[in-house]
């Protein structure tokens, strides 16, 4: 049997390329970005789930209705309902 390789030919094909002819720099690299990026929504998230999730039911009952309301017309725009 003639085994050229053991990764496939596309498993690198997803990789945004920051750094030519060096994959495994690249992989690193964009992995600390994507790490970066996934902390950074998750302090983002953290700050903004007291407003959109208040502790009493009227507030979080008023947020819903308001999120149909805007929820609705996008969904009609888009061809949904």
């Amino acid at each position: 049997m003639n085994y050229k390789s053991v990764t496939p030919v596309t498993f690198f094909s997803g990789v945004l390329v920051l750094i030519p002819n060096y994959p495994v720099l690249n992989i690193l690299l964009t992995s600390f970005i994507f790490v970066c990026a996934a902390h950074e929504i998750n302090v983002v998230t953290a700050t903004l789930v007291p407003y959109f999730v208040p502790k009493d039911y009227k507030l979080m009952l008023r947020n819903l209705i308001i999120f149909c309301l805007c929820l609705i017309p996008i969904g009609v725009s888009g061809g949904m309902l």
